[in-house]
């Protein structure tokens, strides 16, 4: 890379990085049309099981299976978002090490580098399969679950622009719900 042209942040990661960016994770795979219908076909199967569990006659009740699927998912949805998340989040990043470590990220027009103690990346724009973002961070796709976190703490006006720009430029698609 060009050192006139390539900008440049170092960082390390802490746990709540982690924990914004399952949860934006999470929440790009759940608002697919993909998803959504699986979510749909789960939510009626529960939920007739469920009314038919708790029916007198053994038989799908449809009332029960309507508030199956009104209470059941958004419960389970809450738990996850609120609980069972951050906290996998957490104890990923306590025990994958190379997470505590520091961190340098370069880009310029032809790509990504990421240098840590631990290991090196190069990663040309045109490699991202997908990109999202929230007011916190930047994911970046290599595939539909494996991802590189960079926190938008870290970074300037500028650079948050810059990155968004090479990856427009790049081709790469911007994820989009219901897309």
């Amino acid at each position: 890379m060009d050192a006139a042209e390539a900008r440049r942040t170092t960082f390390q990661f802490n746990e709540d990085d982690l924990v914004a960016a399952a949860r934006l994770h999470v929440w790009t795979a759940l608002t697919t049309w993909k998803t959504l219908f699986f979510l749909v076909v789960v939510v009626i199967g529960a939920g007739l099981i469920v009314s038919t569990l708790l029916s007198e006659s053994g038989t799908p009740d449809v009332s029960g299976t309507v508030a199956t699927a009104v209470v059941g998912v958004p419960a389970v949805l809450a738990i996850l978002h609120s609980m069972s998340l951050p906290q996998n989040a957490r104890r990923m990043y306590r025990q994958q090490k190379s997470l505590q470590e520091s961190l340098a990220v370069e880009w310029s027009d032809d790509g990504m580098n990421w240098d840590g103690q631990t290991g090196h990346s190069r990663t040309p724009w045109s490699h991202y399969v997908k990109w999202c973002e929230d007011r916190r961070l930047f994911l970046l796709y290599h595939s539909d679950r494996l991802h590189q976190i960079l926190p938008k703490r870290v970074l300037s006006s500028a650079d948050i622009d810059s990155i968004r720009s090479n990856l427009v430029q790049a081709g790469v698609p911007q994820f989009r719900r219901f897309g």
